[in-house]
């Protein structure tokens, strides 16, 4: 029943999202510099994800389903899968509408993570175990504090950095969630995430809308937390399995942030220096939209080699991969 609620509702969604495009009115425009599509795009994809996020809350509150990962036991729960995603939306959206400085969105959703890690302790990180040590590593109260905020505040940014071409975040997302359902088995809550993030790539692929920087930093939340919540819970992921299945967000964050500083550049500002550009820029006669699923296909490959053989060298590997390719796309379009 509650599928197919969510899939009738989807649907009037769909038959009516030009109406809700000519509503909220936020669209991105080509300027010749980082944004090269044709006309301007709706850039309220993220509220496909929103609606279905909430209204799936809204649904685990009224009947007190204490099967999945989201609950409400009390206001720690309501602040945590309500209150903060919901701000955290409002601000990537208002971002899109105003254009923030990287630096003001920076310190606002510090603010919005240290207030969700200090209102609901369960998901704050206090040791690390890992698939591939013998050993574990016992953080402390103030270094688990500052831990789960640097977790969460890295993953959200390099999650947005990868929303610069069509369908990219959206593979991304639904193989993150497959492999919660590897872990977990068939969970409904997972099962009406990826359809949103399904109704929003039909979107997307028809280049009706982009997810923006609402859905982007909406998405990087509900991803952190689940992971957090299932580590500390369940031990569901290790350390170093997380760290695998982030690594290409991760690994993007990482070089662009150095490249810039390097640059004496705001590491927080736009650039065309990610991966899809460089591939855009290198293989200009490839149909764009394969793009994505090879760059995903290198996340997905080593994610399963180590899920496989739980051992640092695939990280390593993976990593001397990255690198190589960036080499190797640089030098090419030289």
């Amino acid at each position: 029943m509650i599928f197919f609620i969510f899939i009738i509702i989807n649907l009037v969604l769909l038959i009516n999202f030009e109406k809700v495009k000519k509503i909220v009115n936020v669209f991105d425009h080509p300027d010749t510099e980082r944004k090269f599509h044709d006309k301007k795009v709706f850039v309220g994809g993220g509220l496909i994800i929103l609606f279905n996020f909430l209204l799936l809350n809204i649904y685990v509150l009224i009947t007190n389903d204490l099967s999945g990962i989201i609950e409400f036991k009390n206001f720690d729960d309501f602040f945590t899968w309500i209150v903060a995603p919901l701000i955290i939306f409002l601000l990537g959206f208002y971002d899109d509408k105003k254009n923030l400085k990287a630096n003001v969105k920076f310190i606002v959703l510090s603010l919005i993570y240290i207030a969700v890690i200090l209102i609901n302790p369960s998901i704050i990180i206090t040791e690390l175990s890992f698939a591939g040590l013998s050993f574990n590593i016992y953080l402390g109260s103030t270094y688990s504090i500052l831990f789960s905020y640097f977790a969460l505040i890295v993953f959200s940014n390099a999650f947005n950095m990868m929303d610069g071409i069509d369908l990219q975040v959206g593979i991304y997302s639904i193989l993150l969630f497959v492999f919660f359902i590897l872990r977990t088995g068939i969970d409904y809550q997972i099962i009406i995430m990826i359809f949103s993030i399904l109704v929003y790539l039909y979107l997307n692929f028809r280049h009706k809308t982009f997810l923006g920087d609402g859905g982007t930093y909406l998405l990087a939340y509900i991803f952190s937390i689940y992971f957090m919540k299932y580590y500390n819970e369940q031990k569901l992921f290790l350390c170093d399995e997380i760290l695998i299945l982030m690594i290409l967000p991760g690994l993007e964050l990482i070089r662009l942030f150095v490249s810039r500083i390097l640059k004496k550049k705001n590491p927080l500002s736009p650039d065309r220096n990610h991966i899809h550009h460089l591939m855009i820029d290198r293989f200009k006669n490839m149909n764009i939209k394969i793009i994505p699923f090879l760059i995903n296909f290198y996340f997905i490959l080593f994610s399963l080699i180590f899920f496989k053989i739980p051992n640092f060298s695939v990280i390593v590997i993976a990593i001397i991969f990255y690198f190589l390719t960036i080499i190797y796309l640089k030098r090419s379009i030289d």
